[in-house]
């Protein structure tokens, strides 16, 4: 599919569907590492670093308890947004939006990171953890032939879309969701004449 169906201009609003530069993805770490600035208010200084099980208060919510920040691997680079514009905007009502998060997922390099069998299955559909998008040129930023990773999805504050290079056509919008239900249920919905079924992969 040719990049100009797939692009399409960003909204003013956050969309489901924006491509975001410079997102951070990652997972936690195994076993649940924490740590504890001796001084939260400080920009730096020195932190205690054990398993959950070695602070007391642990995941407390009081201010009063401390705070501990968990550690995770993380990576940075583009990614897209997930959560449907509804959800976002539900969170900035209902709080600070400095607070509010996003459910996203990193776009990764074909190139880069995949064989050359592995990209052609890429592209035709039969990798349901992975969906394709074409390379990306806009206003002087570039992305390479790449893939939304499913695997990775998590949330992020909503004050870290600020990079947005395009959003998603309607057209093919749609169709990264119906791999993304693939991808979480094995099946897939498929229209007959008699309405919508469920149909198993």
């Amino acid at each position: 599919m040719a990049s100009e169906s797939v692009y399409v201009p960003c909204d003013e609003e956050i969309l489901q569907g924006d491509i975001v530069a410079d997102l951070p993805w990652g997972a936690i770490e195994a076993p649940l590492i924490v740590c504890r600035p001796d001084n939260a208010r400080a920009p730096k200084g020195k932190a205690r670093f054990d398993e959950v099980s070695g602070f007391d208060h642990a995941f407390r919510r009081k201010r009063e308890a401390g705070k501990e920040f968990v550690h995770a691997k993380a990576g940075r680079g583009p990614g897209i947004v997930l959560w449907h514009s509804c959800e976002i905007a539900d969170d900035v009502r209902h709080g600070n939006i400095q607070r509010a998060v996003v459910g996203v997922a990193p776009i990764f390099s074909m190139e880069d990171r995949l064989n050359k069998t592995d990209r052609g299955a890429v592209r035709e559909l039969r990798r349901t953890a992975m969906f394709p998008l074409p390379q990306l040129e806009v206003d002087g930023e570039h992305l390479d032939e790449g893939y939304v990773d499913f695997r990775w999805i998590w949330s992020v504050k909503r004050s870290l879309l600020v990079r947005r290079l395009a959003g998603l056509s309607d057209c093919y919008l749609e169709s990264m969701y119906r791999h993304l239900e693939m991808f979480l249920t094995r099946r897939r919905a498929s229209t007959t004449p008699g309405g919508a079924t469920v149909e198993a992969s």
